[in-house]
């Protein structure tokens, strides 16, 4: 059952490689998924052993559900860009 007076996150550590950044190891970092939430976000920073760089992804929202009407739910979401690809290789 969900309790208010908490606040319950989620970690379980990831592992992650591709041909940009190499080996990567870090978090992910997240709410619950139910029950639905007004506030919602999750977030993955790995290290790039690679390039010696923090790396990952992060994404918030906010939605609102509603009972009645033509719209059920309205949603604002903020997914900023790729970590890892926010410096220039060369």
């Amino acid at each position: 059952m969900d309790n208010p007076g908490k606040t319950e996150i989620g970690i379980t550590p990831v592992v992650g490689r591709n041909s940009y950044n190499g080996f990567m190891a870090g978090l992910y970092i997240s709410q619950p998924y139910f029950p639905p939430r007004v506030w919602t976000f999750n977030a993955m920073p790995m290290y790039s052993f690679c390039n010696k760089s923090l790396s990952g992804k992060a994404h918030a929202a906010w939605s609102k559900h509603f009972s009645e009407g033509l719209c059920t739910q309205l949603k604002l979401e903020y997914t900023p860009k790729d970590l890892g690809m926010m410096k220039s290789r060369y």
